[in-house]
């Protein structure tokens, strides 16, 4: 049986399956948001209320009596930041269980524990203040100066102070071994930035250039961490550094590394590493233990957010994250009711699995929004090493034609249980550089024009009724693929090859590891591939439009016009006119201090999209489960979901509870 009749057939028995069960009205519910106030001060200043008092879990009050620790007070720093609860306050305790499908330390439990310098409320738009209390940019933008919350500590005890952030520029960002290559986010202007301690909780950033952008990073994974972060324990982590220890190497090895840096490495990256479990940390749970098969974590004693009670967060004390090989054994956790909280392990092809076992696995299932433009984007490659199909390719009316014979509503249907939306690749309404039409360009379903245009480009068609290209050889398109990745390429593929060969273009699929894509991507050797597009909302896709612009190595329509842009024409190959007005657009997005310029060249970016398909969408908007133990509290019913937003990490984790 074909394969794609397969899929028909098994995603017929789904939506019959879980008939009845499905929100119709999913992607219309208002989306919710967690109330938060920078400082105390300002939680009073604003709703009039006082906080006369803090309070702890009893976990860590038998450790202040019994001398351990000192009293909550003197834990806190001076203006925590506070948290309203999505439902109620929560009470104290508990233990939550989480799967992983790798590694114990992956994106399961970073997106419960992460925390970054600014953050991004659920509106997808607004910055506010985080792990820093606020910031001030000067005239030019060339020095923004971060101000950070005195009293606030380490889990340790030990004071977060500016000399962690000079510690990490100094030491770690600046220094060969540990960077051997300099993030380009600490590069405005072609320089490294510089960082300067004001005093022990006022830390200055100068830069060679404006940089407007820089607060955006700081939404970002641009805090405790390695080389892409900017602020480590020093107190703790110069043991580990030959700058303070001149028997550091000597350390390593009995550690078993085989240098100083590379033992630094491994427990300094406290976000995925398990030798790094111990390492202290302003993140609201500490890594006790970690292995290969599982982590365990407890409360951070010093951890400097609370309630409008003034009970200090989290409410959860201890969280236990285990490693499982493959989302199959996953499902199975969950449904034996090992897994509390699920989201960036599901997938909606698991959805009636999951569903229809909730009394069982005793949780609820609910959809949240992916906020990818699209779930499977095509891409051609425009710097094609044939000559022949790089000008069919870089012909507008082929790729134009080859969208218009995709229907999108029947992906919809079959892949996504009608709960998506058929759309060009775009980034989300949501977004400010969203307009009107760049959502529906050549995205209509209409096979007859299709073939129109690929006759007016004089593809001629053999006996079988498939294309010719003008050298007369067969026009066949090698689609390369990771089937195992987070959307359905392979499902999407197999129909998408069906569309094309009605119209005459004949399609061979290869599926691939992702390891083989990436270097057959930078041998320029893919003809045409997939990937979902994320990076669609306003922080992001001004940060990195990599989908629309080639500014990355993995921006794969056009591989050797991105090393030319980064090599400043000194390899590669010179792009077309309209690409270099993207590279315009996007580092106007870069420098500009003012949003109404940033939002026009964003604009510019996806009119050009609009206009050339640089990349052809499939289908957006689509749901990912969520699933919820019914023990877990304060946990929304609708939200975004995704590396865009962190997924659950947007909702203040710390505010969930078990009951």
């Amino acid at each position: 049986m074909n394969r794609c009749i397969r899929v028909l057939i098994l995603v017929l028995a789904l939506c019959i399956s879980v008939g009845g069960i499905i929100p119709l009205s999913f992607a219309q519910e208002k989306m919710p948001t967690i109330k938060s106030y920078t400082t105390l001060q300002d939680y009073e200043k604003t709703t009039g209320k006082k906080i006369t008092k803090f309070n702890e879990s009893p976990m860590l009050t038998d450790l202040v009596k019994s001398g351990k620790l000192p009293p909550i007070g003197e834990r806190l720093p001076k203006e925590p930041r506070v948290i309203e609860p999505l439902e109620e306050i929560g009470q104290y305790g508990g233990s939550l269980n989480l799967a992983d499908t790798g590694n114990p330390m992956g994106w399961v439990l970073a997106n419960w524990k992460a925390e970054r310098l600014f953050k991004l409320l659920p509106d997808l738009k607004t910055i506010v203040p985080n792990v820093a209390k606020g910031y001030k940019y000067s005239g030019d933008y060339k020095k923004c100066t971060l101000f950070l919350r005195e009293g606030m500590r380490w889990s340790d005890g030990y004071p977060f102070t500016a000399d962690d952030f000079v510690f990490w520029y100094e030491d770690v960002l600046l220094n060969k071994d540990l960077t051997p290559s300099i993030p380009a986010w600490t590069k405005p202007g072609g320089e490294v930035f510089k960082v300067k301690k004001i005093n022990d909780y006022t830390v200055e950033f100068s830069f060679s250039a404006p940089y407007p952008m820089f607060i955006y990073n700081l939404t970002r994974d641009r805090g405790e961490a390695l080389t892409w972060g900017s602020y480590l324990p020093k107190h703790y982590l110069q043991q580990f550094h030959i700058k303070y220890n001149s028997k550091a190497n000597e350390l390593a090895k009995e550690k078993g590394f085989d240098s100083w840096y590379n033992l630094f490495s491994e427990v300094a990256n406290t976000r995925h590493s398990l030798n790094s479990a111990g390492v202290p940390t302003i993140e609201p749970w500490i890594v006790t233990k970690a292995t290969t098969e599982y982590v365990s974590l407890e409360r951070n004693p010093y951890y400097w957010k609370i309630d409008p009670e003034g009970k200090q967060l989290p409410y959860i004390d201890r969280i236990r994250v285990t490693a499982v090989s493959n989302r199959e054994l996953w499902n199975m956790k969950a449904i034996g009711g090992e897994v509390d909280f699920g989201l960036i392990s599901t997938n909606l092809k698991d959805y009636s699995l999951l569903k229809e076992n909730e009394k069982k696995g005793n949780y609820s299932v609910r959809l949240w929004r992916q906020t990818w433009g699209n779930a499977v984007t095509i891409k051609l490659n425009h710097t094609h090493k044939d000559p022949v199909m790089r000008k069919i390719i870089n012909d507008v009316r082929f790729k134009r034609a080859l969208s218009l014979a995709i229907n999108r509503e029947e992906i919809n249907q079959l892949l996504f249980l009608g709960l998506g939306t058929p759309r060009q690749a775009t980034v989300l309404p949501e977004s400010r550089y969203f307009e009107k039409g760049f959502d529906t360009a050549y995205a209509q379903y209409d096979p007859a024009q299709a073939n129109k245009l690929l006759d007016s480009m004089g593809l001629k068609k053999d006996k079988d009724g498939f294309r010719l290209r003008p050298d007369g050889k067969p026009l066949t398109l090698t689609a390369e693929f990771n089937p195992s990745s987070e959307a359905p390429e392979g499902e999407v593929w197999e129909l998408v090859k069906n569309y094309w060969e009605k119209i005459g273009i004949k399609v061979a699929l290869k599926p691939a590891t992702s390891e083989l894509l990436s270097t057959r991507r930078d041998a320029n050797e893919l003809e045409v591939t997939s990937g979902h597009l994320d990076r669609c909302t306003d922080i992001l896709f001004t940060l990195e439009p990599q989908w629309f612009v080639p500014i990355s190595s993995q921006t794969t329509f056009a591989p050797l016009w991105y090393t030319w842009y980064s090599t400043g024409g000194k390899s590669g190959e010179e792009p077309p006119i309209e690409i270099k007005r993207l590279f315009k657009w996007f580092e106007t997005m870069q420098t500009t201090t003012k949003e109404g310029e940033r939002t026009i060249a964003g604009r510019e970016i996806l009119r050009s999209q609009a206009r050339n398909l640089w990349i052809i969408g499939t289908v957006g908007l689509i749901p990912q489960p969520c699933l919820v133990s019914n023990k877990l509290h304060n946990v929304p019913q609708v939200g975004y979901s995704g590396y865009d937003v962190y997924w659950e990490n947007m909702y203040e984790p710390v505010q969930f509870f078990i009951k």
